[in-house]
C-alpha cells in the first residue's frame, strides 16, 4: 500500500469551517456550494469533498478513497492504521495521489455558469446520478442548494409517474382493473377517470417526495445519520432521477426499485456518514413502512 501524507488530526480547538474569504455565517456564505467552503486541515486551501468517515470538509491534498470509491481523510487513515487490520487495510485502502479536476466541479444543473443549455445539464445530471453516484454526491457534499434539486425531483417524478400512468392504461394490468371496476361502481365514465388520474400527477408527484424525504429521513435519524433535513432532501430529490426508467415497460418498475434504493444507499453514506450496514437499514425502513401501511388499508 502505498504511502499517505501525514496530516496530524485536527485538535479540539481547530477553527470551524467557513466560506472561503469571509468568517460570519452570513446569508451569502451560506448559499455557497461546497466549492468555497474550506479544508479543515488545511484553512487556506479550498475543499472538494467530505470524508466519508467524519464527515470533515477536505481538499485535494487531504482527499483519498478507499475501495468503494469513498473520500477518506489522513486522519481517519491514521486511525485505521493504529487500531485495523494490516491486511485489510491493505484490501481496501487506496491513495489517490491526483484527484481528478472533475470531482471538484458543481453539479452540472446547479452549474449557471456552464455554457451548456438547461436541458443538457439536467440529462447530465441524471446520468451522474445513476452510473456514477458516488462522485455526484461527492460533488453535492456541502451544496445548499434547494431549487434546483426540488425542479429536478418533480420533473422526473412527474415524467415517471405520468409514463407510468400511460403504460398503465396502454398496456392494462392491476391498476387499470380496479379503475374500471370502480368506475363501475360509481357509475362514472372510464375515460374520465383516466384523464382525472393524469391530472392529479402534479400533485402526486409532489407528496411523494415530500412523504419520501420525511420517511428516508426519519429512517436515517434512528440509524445513526447527522445530516440535515435538507441534505435527505437533495438525496430524495436527485434520486428521483431513477423515475425516469418507468418509461420503460414492463421492466421499469423494478429497475426504478433497484436504482433509487442504490442512488439513496450512496447518499446515505456520503451525506449522512452512515456505515454500509447503517445505510442499508436506512433504505430499508421506509419501505418496511410503505408495506405495512398499505397492508393496513
Amino acid at each position: 500500500m502505498s504511502q499517505t501524507t501525514s496530516t496530524n488530526p485536527p485538535s479540539e480547538d481547530a477553527p470551524p469551517l467557513v466560506a472561503a474569504g469571509d468568517g460570519a455565517a452570513s446569508g451569502d456564505a451560506r448559499r455557497r456550494r461546497v466549492t468555497s467552503l474550506r479544508c479543515v486541515h488545511h484553512a487556506s486551501d479550498t475543499a472538494l469533498a467530505m470524508c466519508t468517515r467524519c464527515a470533515s470538509f477536505i481538499c485535494a491534498e487531504c482527499h483519498h478513497m478507499d475501495r468503494d470509491g469513498f473520500a477518506i481523510c489522513p486522519p481517519c487513515i491514521e486511525r485505521t492504521l493504529e487500531h485495523g487490520d494490516p491486511a485489510e487495510l491493505e484490501r481496501l485502502l487506496i491513495e489517490v495521489a491526483d484527484t481528478p479536476i472533475a470531482d471538484s466541479q458543481p453539479i452540472p444543473l446547479e452549474d449557471g455558469s456552464s455554457p451548456e443549455s438547461l436541458v443538457e445539464r439536467f440529462l447530465a445530471t441524471v446520468q451522474l446520478v445513476l452510473f456514477d453516484p458516488v462522485r455526484f454526491f461527492t460533488r453535492l457534499s456541502g451544496s445548499l442548494a434547494v431549487r434546483e434539486p426540488l425542479v429536478f425531483g418533480l420533473v422526473c417524478t412527474l415524467v415517471g409517474m405520468a409514463m407510468a400512468a400511460i403504460w398503465s392504461i396502454v398496456l392494462g394490468g392491476p391498476e387499470d382493473q380496479a379503475l374500471k371496476e370502480f368506475a363501475g361502481e360509481q357509475g362514472v365514465p372510464l375515460e374520465a377517470l383516466k384523464t382525472m388520474r393524469l391530472m392529479l400527477v402534479p400533485l402526486a408527484a409532489v407528496f411523494q417526495l415530500a412523504l419520501g424525504t420525511l420517511l428516508l429521513h426519519t429512517a436515517a435519524l434512528v440509524a445513526g445519520g447527522s445530516a440535515r433535513v435538507r441534505e435527505t432532501f437533495q438525496i430524495c430529490a436527485y434520486g428521483a432521477a431513477a423515475q425516469l426508467l418507468l418509461a420503460v415497460p414492463v421492466v421499469g418498475v423494478m429497475a426504478t426499485l433497484v436504482f433509487q434504493v442504490f442512488v439513496q444507499f450512496i447518499g446515505l453514506r456520503i451525506l449522512h456518514g452512515l456505515s454500509p450496514g447503517r445505510a442499508a437499514l436506512a433504505c430499508v425502513i421506509p419501505m418496511g413502512l410503505l408495506v405495512v401501511l398499505q397492508a393496513g388499508f
